[in-house]
């Protein structure tokens, strides 16, 4: 299961690896398609994800569209030689940039001191401006040089969890579930 965390309002992009159940890369007989729902159960919701190719054959990339706050169920069809791979548990949770970016790695008050901006009639562009910015050196650097809240949900097997995530100050709850159906 892999859990995706995505700015609300803006589009956005994943990379989707074929990989087979042993890990190797397996390189699909097509392109695959990705699904995008509303509910757990991948009934609800339903929109098709572009998918395009890369340099790579087992390697692509899936747009997500602009969308509202909350949880989206991703689902995706690999076409092999062998059949079809299906891949339908990964979440992608698109989050509200609500007022300014305290977690963020500028504040909305330093850019418009350090561009002698004035007014407050260009600060929800300034805010998405600074989103797409600390998304950017995020995804070059990794997520842990702002401090910020996240979810991961994890099949266990032996009684450890390994976050993804890390270096974790807090765990605000944990939550086990038992026989998820999918």
């Amino acid at each position: 299961m892999t859990t995706l965390q995505r700015t609300a309002n803006l589009a956005a992009t994943y990379t989707l690896t074929c990989k087979a159940a042993t890990g190797a890369l397996v390189t699909p007989s097509a392109t695959p398609t990705a699904s995008m729902y509303t509910d757990a159960g991948r009934t609800a919701g339903y929109v098709a994800l572009p998918v395009t190719a890369t340099v790579q054959p087992q390697v692509f990339t899936v747009t997500l569209p602009a969308t509202s706050a909350g949880v989206r169920f991703l689902s995706h069809l690999i076409p092999t030689a062998a059949g079809f791979q299906i891949d339908a548990d990964d979440d992608v949770i698109f989050s509200t940039l609500v007022g300014s970016v305290a977690t963020g790695m500028v504040s909305l008050a330093d850019v418009k001191a350090y561009m002698g901006i004035l007014t407050s009639t260009h600060d929800d562009e300034i805010l998405r401006l600074i989103s797409l910015a600390t998304g950017a050196v995020q995804q070059l650097a990794g997520p842990t040089l702002v401090q910020q809240p996240f979810t991961e949900r994890h099949t266990i097997a032996g009684g450890q969890v390994l976050l993804h995530h890390w270096p974790v100050t807090s765990a605000v709850t944990v939550t086990a579930v038992v026989g998820r159906a999918t």
